[in-house]
């Protein structure tokens, strides 16, 4: 992963965010198909982009290479249109993405697309790997479900694999792997997953405003008691632990992809600290 360098694939798409007159906008952007990059108007002084695919989703083969940068004093919210489709991999293409970013000192990045979802047959692979100034704030969620249960296809592709890395001051703070070969291993029994069809990881790492973590934590304790029940049924997973001074990490397993969604819609209203980003970006996202 930290041979990844724009020099291996030329055709990078690209995001550079600055602060201009007080408001974060924009100051370079190129988009490379099947990668769309959307900048609507906002009411904020944050800079919010929205990545898209042509086709809705990765076709087979399809690749997408993204550099972020988010200069001194930015604010930036990247989300998705939708949910990421993954389509059915032919003659054992694999599709993917990988995106690089860069934070400078008193940034403020918030990564926060819609759930990946693997089809029948798929293969699949992400990485992401972000340097950050120990001044930089990042939040990231990184959020797969098994695939289409509405048609039954839970935990049918073939490959799926997620690498996040962030480095922050040149000093490695975060690396979590994740690898699926369903047909090699029982998910859905006794193991990794067992009910759960949701997985949510959100890395929080930086110059930490102390009410984020509050109030994250203590809607994790209100979730937890609200849905007890649920949990002990197998039904909703939660855990939030920090992995050093400047770092921690939400972790939640779901049976049901709507209440990883409802989960985050009610953590990220933490974002509407002023002093944050002043807004709740999942509250308007559709």
């Amino acid at each position: 992963m930290d041979n990844v360098s724009e020099s291996v694939k030329p055709s990078w798409s690209r995001i550079k965010v600055a602060p201009l007159n007080g408001i974060s906008k924009l100051s370079s952007c190129r988009s490379i198909k099947p990668l769309k990059i959307m900048n609507p108007r906002n009411l904020s002084d944050c800079c919010q982009v929205y990545l898209s695919n042509y086709g809705g989703g990765f076709v087979a083969g399809d690749e997408i290479y993204l550099s972020v940068e988010c200069m001194p004093h930015s604010k930036t919210y990247i989300g998705s249109q939708a949910e990421t489709k993954i389509y059915k991999s032919f003659d054992k293409k694999t599709s993917g993405q990988t995106i690089v970013g860069r934070l400078h000192p008193h940034s403020l990045t918030v990564v926060c697309p819609d759930a990946l979802i693997p089809y029948k047959g798929s293969r699949f692979f992400q990485r992401h790997l972000w340097h950050m100034d120990s001044n930089a704030i990042l939040i990231l969620a990184d959020w797969f479900h098994a695939g289409r249960s509405a048609l039954g296809e839970d935990f049918q592709f073939n490959r799926f694999s997620s690498e996040i890395q962030i480095i922050v001051n040149g000093k490695k703070e975060i690396l979590d792997r994740l690898k699926i070969e369903p047909k090699r291993d029982a998910l859905l029994f006794a193991g990794p997953f067992a009910a759960y069809k949701s997985c949510l990881n959100l890395y929080l790492i930086g110059d930490l405003h102390p009410g984020l973590i509050r109030a994250i934590q203590a809607k994790v304790d209100e979730l937890f008691q609200q849905n007890s029940k649920d949990i002990a049924g197998g039904h909703l997973w939660m855990a939030l632990n920090r992995v050093s001074s400047m770092s921690c990490v939400f972790r939640a397993l779901s049976a049901e992809k709507q209440d990883i969604t409802a989960l985050l819609d009610e953590l990220f209203k933490a974002l509407e600290h002023e002093e944050i980003l002043g807004f709740n970006p999942l509250a308007r996202r559709h």
